[in-house]
């Protein structure tokens, strides 16, 4: 059976594409106010900054550096409490890096810290669990834990990427280290620290 022929015209094209729905069109603004997210080492400028959303909780985790600082703010953008220190040790640290885990109900913060150096120069990684406490104040299910010591350091102006996996239920942390070669990778437990 042969189907008749219909000549079709780009104006004819036109009026059957115009004719269907078409999508709202995406629009994006600011809302709230600017705030200072956290503190900063004295006499150096908040810097590399990074967030995670608790969807738990309802709030964000802010974290800067110098000297690894988080806040933690509503999803209106409003702050909650005020800023904290989170590594329990006092050696100069950066890059902070941070990512939510359902499971734990909390964050992995990790951040390039210089404890291992006698010097104070080589940074290694380090991590920390964090949760929404009340009113804003963080709740540190662990103290801090050594993620990797790259040999001979890592890159201290590149943070170490952290992601969570809700298959897994794990976190995977990978960093820069001078030397070339391989990115190391590790996985981390949301079980206090511990490393596979």
């Amino acid at each position: 059976m042969a189907f008749p022929r219909f000549p079709v015209t780009a104006a004819v094209l036109l009026s059957l594409v115009t004719a269907l729905p078409q999508p709202a069109a995406a629009q994006a603004s600011r809302e709230g106010p600017t705030f200072a997210a956290s503190g900063a080492w004295p006499g150096n400028a908040l810097r590399r900054p990074d967030v995670a959303f608790d969807p738990a909780n309802g709030v964000y985790l802010v974290v800067s550096a110098p000297m690894t600082h988080g806040r933690f703010v509503n999803s209106d953008g409003v702050p909650i409490g005020s800023d904290f220190y989170i590594p329990a040790g006092g050696t100069y640290n950066q890059t902070p890096r941070v990512a939510y885990s359902p499971n734990l109900g909390g964050f992995l913060v990790t951040w390039l810290d210089t404890r291992l150096d006698p010097r104070g120069q080589a940074a290694s990684v380090w991590g920390r669990l964090v949760q929404f406490g009340t009113g804003g104040a963080p709740v540190f299910p662990t103290g801090d834990f050594l993620i990797g010591a790259a040999v001979p350091s890592v890159d201290p102006e590149r943070g170490a990427s952290v992601a969570y996996s809700t298959v897994s239920q794990r976190f995977l942390v990978v960093y820069h280290q001078y030397g070339g070669g391989a990115v190391p990778v590790k996985v981390v437990n949301p079980d206090g620290g511990s490393f596979t």
